[in-house]
């Protein structure tokens, strides 16, 4: 049997109270947190950086029971992936047109300990 899992994704919050919405979501039985990550050249918009993701996943540690799903809308998507791998980030999502190797960028996200997602533009 296939498991459905509930994914709000974070830009729906309130940035001012993001910490405390984030875990009131697991809270209400979400358990996985969908985190886009905009860099304004891939897609026209910016979101999140490092240090916010880093903020929530301290705030909300890897055996909570909250997966982290980073949803990379940028170029380069290789120079996040040691970052994200350091802090425990549990599945990386790119999207395939924003790599010029796609198979090495998939070997790289496994190394550095994560799931790998790749999305279509």
């Amino acid at each position: 049997m296939v498991k459905a899992h509930i994914a709000p994704s974070i830009l729906a919050c309130d940035f001012t109270k993001l910490g405390s919405q984030c875990q009131h979501a697991h809270s209400c039985g979400a358990d996985w947190l969908h985190l886009d990550v905009m860099d304004g050249h891939f897609v026209p918009n910016i979101s999140l950086g490092f240090p916010v993701i880093k903020s929530l996943r301290d705030l909300i540690p890897k055996g909570s029971g909250v997966f982290f799903d980073c949803h990379m809308m940028v170029s380069h998507p290789e120079q996040w992936v040691e970052e994200l791998g350091s802090i425990k980030v549990d599945q990386f999502t790119f999207h395939y047109e924003s790599t010029k190797d796609p198979l090495a960028l998939i070997e790289l996200i496994k190394k550095n300990g994560m799931k790998v997602g790749v999305a279509l533009k």
